[in-house]
């Protein structure tokens, strides 16, 4: 969701992506920024940008977010049939 707000330019456009109302994308990120404790994202015109610490941060869970998703691909994929195949 914090990407998204970003990429989106705002709250309201990042919550019509998604899918999801702007309220909960809103608490979302203010859940993030209490559970960090740093700024994420700052207001710069109209737009909402990273903050230097949001731009680390992001860039520090990417690989875990990547992670996530793999495994959620994965475990669909499971529920639907597919064959489980071991690695090593």
């Amino acid at each position: 969701m914090l990407r998204a707000v970003v990429e989106e330019g705002g709250f309201a456009q990042a919550a019509e992506a998604l899918n999801r109302s702007q309220s909960s994308v809103s608490y979302m990120v203010a859940r993030l920024k209490g559970t960090l404790g740093v700024e994420l994202l700052e207001q710069r015109g109209r737009r909402v940008v990273f903050t230097e610490a949001g731009t680390t941060l992001l860039a520090e869970a990417m690989p875990l977010i990547d992670g996530f998703a793999r495994l959620e691909r994965r475990s669909r994929a499971i529920t639907e049939g597919e064959t489980i195949q071991r690695s090593g």
